[in-house]
């Protein structure tokens, strides 16, 4: 089955453009774009920054500041921009992270969507139901929120004073609520980027090391680093690049090997007309006989 970062990539279009829109949907395409643009071409996509490097585009969203913030870091520019299996490493790591990130976030606006819904449907309480319920709903906000710019006392003091007749103040109050809770979920929002930042910037800093001493001692071009990276599923560690280095001699070595490769390694179809099953016991498959379209090893 394919992994959430895997069917991502696969719904990725190569002819997508820059939609600043999609940024609040918190879609990891829009972030990921951002981060290939740059890697491609050393700039912003067109639209976030003018002809003189400026941004155009408001940065406000905690997850676009911090991705900019990174890509823009000069100690950055100097290896992904420079090297191919730098960039390489870098990209797979800054997927991983905005697709983290945007599942956390996606998952506390799922949380906070009732509140919301809540919030607006009160601005149409009536005065009996607001002379009923409008104590405990202010005192339940402002535990809630009392940190995040709901203001209980002045409210309080508000309809202690003038009753809660006026849907003016009754509107304005339940429009304070609803942005306190776009206040809290972005200090959420920062808080989880921030954190999961710092921990990708530490790793992403030690990995990079570690490539280019291992490069530099083998005495690896980009091109061979990057086929032995790509065998390696984004996880790097010295052993296993030294063995899938090794594969990659061999392969440049006797090219013919791919061809043959190539043509004789089918992948079984499970769909086929010609596909055997059995119909009871376990079954198990071979993996010398992986492009087979039948399965008969039974017990």
């Amino acid at each position: 089955m394919p992994t959430l970062h895997e069917n991502i990539e696969n719904a990725y279009s190569p002819n997508r453009t820059f939609e600043p829109k999609d940024l609040y949907h918190y879609d990891p395409r829009s972030f990921i774009f951002i981060v290939d643009k740059f890697l491609e071409t050393g700039e912003l996509p067109q639209g976030m920054a003018d002809s003189d490097g400026m941004l155009t585009i408001d940065t406000s969203e905690p997850v676009l500041c911090y991705i900019i913030k990174v890509l823009l870091e000069p100690n950055v520019q100097a290896r992904v921009l420079t090297s191919k299996i730098m960039a390489k490493a870098f990209r797979d790591m800054m997927v991983e992270f905005i697709i983290d990130v945007c599942a956390k976030v996606k998952y506390q606006y799922s949380r906070y969507s009732g509140e919301e819904k809540r919030a607006e449907e009160t601005k149409a309480w009536s005065l009996m139901k607001r002379q009923e319920g409008g104590n405990a709903l202010l005192q339940q906000i402002g535990d809630q929120h009392e940190e995040d710019g709901f203001d209980r006392e002045y409210y309080e003091h508000l309809f202690s004073q003038h009753g809660y007749a006026d849907d003016n103040t009754w509107c304005k109050m339940c429009q304070d609520w609803q942005q306190s809770i776009q206040n809290s979920l972005k200090k959420k929002t920062e808080e989880e980027t921030q954190n999961r930042g710092d921990s990708m910037k530490k790793a992403f800093s030690a990995r990079l090391d570690r490539i280019k001493r291992q490069l530099d001692n083998l005495g690896v071009s980009d091109f061979d680093a990057i086929q032995a990276w790509q065998m390696m599923d984004g996880q790097w560690t010295e052993t296993e690049f030294e063995k899938q280095m090794n594969v990659v001699r061999i392969q440049n070595r006797y090219p013919e090997i791919a061809e043959v490769c190539r043509k004789m390694g089918r992948v079984a179809d499970d769909q086929s007309l010609e596909m055997m099953k059995v119909s009871t016991g376990r079954q198990y498959k071979m993996e010398h006989a992986g492009g087979s379209d039948f399965e008969v090893v039974t017990m």
